[in-house]
């Protein structure tokens, strides 16, 4: 982009104008130029009428900007999945107001669902694997309909990837890892069909923050929490695996559904000492609770229900080969091969039962 066009950009679109993205080798600069001018004109438009916007209302920005997309601004231009990431690195880390940021956070989860959504009538799958270097982006992804598998790594900023997989479409894999900010995947995996599989990995959960996700499977894994208790939420989730969280207590926030199996390794030094449902609700119920460790351990139970319990001692024994490979996760930063091996940890549960 020429010094012409910088200077007669308004002062507000010039913060966002596109750097050179880190450690990444764009192949077209071409588009990744068109994608940068097209945000510009996105935020042109909304700059000013989206600082009315309450939170409530925040739903209501993302089907605004598709819609423009579609039927304006990207309605003749074709960009695939190494397009959009280099879009993500090279808007990375830029300053602006917390408009201007939504609004740029806003237009990437709308160019991500479009790909998705159009990826989907061509039966073509959408990987987005993306490594944020530890740069902020907040609203990265906000409200994208359409996800098919994503992995989201290595990023800073408030509300990353809120909202995420709300289309008509079956998310199948979402994946936070080493994260840090605030209310990232918020309600992820939420939607007419829940997501297939959503993993929060190695991730420093800020004191009021916790995971509220949908999805038939979810696994928590090396992550920390600074607040004293340790939220889990679900929206309609069939089954929960926490692993190695450093965390005294657990809350289960369940709605609508229980939960069928909830299967908990402690990390060798955290002693959970309470699990409980949130809010005094009395309908948390869990069918299948196992609980591996310390048996000398008290934990205090209230406002939860379980069918069938194994804790200590016995879940130990019984679940060795699960809390081993567990325990060699601890310290692992390779997302992929935490992922594999949580495959083998659900075969491995599958097969012991089957005994």
């Amino acid at each position: 982009m020429n010094s012409e066009n910088l200077t007669n950009t308004p002062l507000a679109i010039k913060k966002l104008q596109g750097i050179k993205p880190k450690g990444v080798k764009v192949k077209d600069s071409s588009k990744l130029e068109k994608l940068i001018e097209i945000g510009n004109s996105i935020m042109t438009r909304f700059v000013d009428s989206c600082s009315e916007y309450s939170r409530n209302e925040d739903s209501r920005l993302h089907p605004e900007i598709v819609k423009i997309l579609k039927t304006e601004l990207l309605s003749e231009f074709e960009f695939n999945t190494d397009d959009l990431i280099s879009f993500v690195h090279a808007k990375s880390g830029v300053e602006g107001s917390e408009t201007e940021l939504k609004i740029l956070g806003f237009y990437s989860g709308a160019l991500l669902s479009m790909l998705t959504e159009k990826n989907i009538w061509l039966n073509q799958k959408t990987r987005v694997h993306i490594n944020g270097e530890g740069n902020s982006f907040p609203y990265l992804f906000s409200y994208a309909q359409y996800i098919d598998e994503i992995i989201i790594e290595n990023f800073k900023g408030k509300q990353v990837c809120n909202n995420i997989s709300q289309g008509e479409s079956k998310a199948n894999l979402i994946v936070f890892a080493n994260m840090c900010g605030n209310e990232f995947g918020w309600r992820a995996g939420e939607g007419k069909k829940i997501a297939k599989s959503v993993y929060f990995i190695n991730n420093d959960f800020g004191e009021e923050d916790f995971p509220y996700v949908y999805a038939k499977t979810a696994w928590f894994i090396n992550n920390n929490h600074d607040s004293f208790w340790g939220h889990v939420g679900s929206g309609n989730t069939n089954d929960f695996w926490l692993l190695n969280n450093q965390k005294k207590g657990i809350m289960v926030k369940g709605l609508n559904e229980y939960v069928d199996t909830l299967f908990v390794v402690n990390h060798p030094f955290t002693n959970i000492g309470s699990m409980g449902g949130a809010n005094g609700r009395k309908d948390n119920s869990v069918k299948n609770l196992v609980l591996c460790c310390d048996p000398e351990d008290y934990v205090e139970f209230k406002d939860i229900k379980f069918n069938n319990i194994s804790m200590g001692a016995a879940a130990n024994k019984k679940y060795e080969s699960i809390v081993e490979l567990s325990h060699s996760l601890i310290g692992e930063k390779d997302t992929l091969k935490i992922i594999d091996a949580s495959k083998k940890i659900k075969q491995l549960y599958s097969e012991i039962n089957e005994k």
